[in-house]
């Protein structure tokens, strides 16, 4: 799930169930931590790391 296509849970939860619909066996993703867990309750296997989130690497210094 691309960062910065879902503007909010509704919208990452029914990305996430079409890719499950499609054959996939989870998502990364690389949102919030309340995204994730929204996807979680629902069932959807969720693939992410802690730590420095590439999209943002210029943030904080590369």
């Amino acid at each position: 799930m691309p960062w910065g296509q879902h503007a909010n849970e509704t919208e990452a939860l029914r990305a996430a169930m079409g890719a499950m619909t499609a054959g996939a066996q989870s998502v990364y993703c690389g949102y919030s931590p309340h995204i994730v867990g929204a996807l979680a309750r629902e069932g959807v296997p969720v693939i992410c790391h802690v730590g420095l989130v590439p999209p943002k690497a210029t943030w904080t210094g590369g």
